[in-house]
This record gives C-alpha cells, sequence and structure tokens, in this order.
C-alpha cells in the first residue's frame, strides 16, 4: 500500500471517528479489496476469507469510535483483520472438534470397564502406579520411583490400549 493511501486512510479513519459518515463510501471502497486480499492471505480458503473480511469491515465501522485520531490507520486496521481470522480459525478449529466428538456407542460405565480390562493385560507393579494415579490408591515406595514407575506405566498402558481399542 503506498505512502498516499496510508495517509487517506487515516484521514478517513479519523473522520468516522468523529462521526463524519460521508467517510464512510470511501473507506469501503479502499478497504474491501485490502481485507479480501489479507484474509485470503492468511486463511486460504476465499469463501471464509471474506466472512473474516466482511466481519473486520463490520467491527472496523462499529469500533471507528475506538479509534485515536491523528494516529496511523494502517495497524488498527491490520490488527481488526488478524483479530478476524484469527477467531475464524479458532472457531473453525472447534467445530473439527466438536464433529470428531462423535456417538461412539459407549457408555462411560463400558469405557471403564475397556480401562479396567486393558489394566489387567499390565503387572502388578504397573496396575499399582496407575491405580494410585487414577483411583488415588496408596502405592509403596519413594515418590521419585512412582513418578517414573508411573510414566512407564502409562507408556505401556497407552500401547495396549492403542492395540485392543484405537478405531483405526
Amino acid at each position: 500500500m503506498d505512502e498516499a493511501t496510508r495517509r487517506q486512510l487515516s484521514l478517513w479513519m479519523s473522520a468516522l471517528a468523529e462521526g463524519d459518515r460521508t467517510a464512510f463510501d470511501p473507506m469501503f471502497d479502499a478497504l474491501w479489496p485490502f481485507f479480501r486480499a489479507l484474509a485470503r492471505k492468511w486463511i486460504g480458503d476465499p469463501q471464509e476469507a471474506d466472512d473474516a473480511a466482511q466481519q473486520a469491515l463490520l467491527k472496523v465501522f462499529e469500533r471507528a469510535s475506538e479509534f485515536e485520531a491523528g494516529c496511523e490507520a494502517l495497524p488498527w486496521l491490520v490488527a481488526v483483520v488478524a483479530n478476524e481470522c484469527r477467531t475464524l480459525r479458532q472457531r473453525k478449529k472447534r467445530r473439527r472438534e466438536e464433529a470428531l466428538d462423535v456417538d461412539t456407542g459407549t457408555t462411560p460405565e463400558s469405557d471403564f470397564e475397556a480401562v479396567l480390562e486393558v489394566l489387567g493385560h499390565l503387572s502388578t507393579q504397573d496396575q499399582i502406579a496407575l491405580r494410585a494415579a487414577w483411583f488415588g490408591e496408596a502405592a509403596p515406595g519413594a515418590p521419585v520411583t512412582l513418578r517414573k514407575r508411573l510414566q512407564r506405566a502409562t507408556s505401556r498402558f497407552r500401547a495396549l490400549w492403542s492395540s485392543h481399542h484405537d478405531p483405526s
């Protein structure tokens, strides 16, 4: 973005901050392609990027009064776009996590039974260490020894769990 455009954006932003509605149209015309390009660069997907750019524009116009007149507008505007892109990615990430949290047909009781089954395949020392950590049962030995035993027992439990209950 050239220096003249940057100065003009600052002038329009200052005018918007002071309530001058005539700055809205030229500001929109200048920002829309710029915001879209930034969002597409950061997000990749054109439709999602357009959504982020649109949300960023709304935020700019909603929060124009928060802009400090006389300051350069470009860093403030870029921060708004960056925040919207970050928010969109976080929302998308949460949707993926929720989509993966599907009903597997198991119940907490059957899951607990599966844990106990795998636990039964481990050595007595591994069982003692895991029961102490998970169920608060007492375990003999020094804390340092128990910590190392727990680390090894957890690794063995995970390996057994994966071989018995991993859906892949």
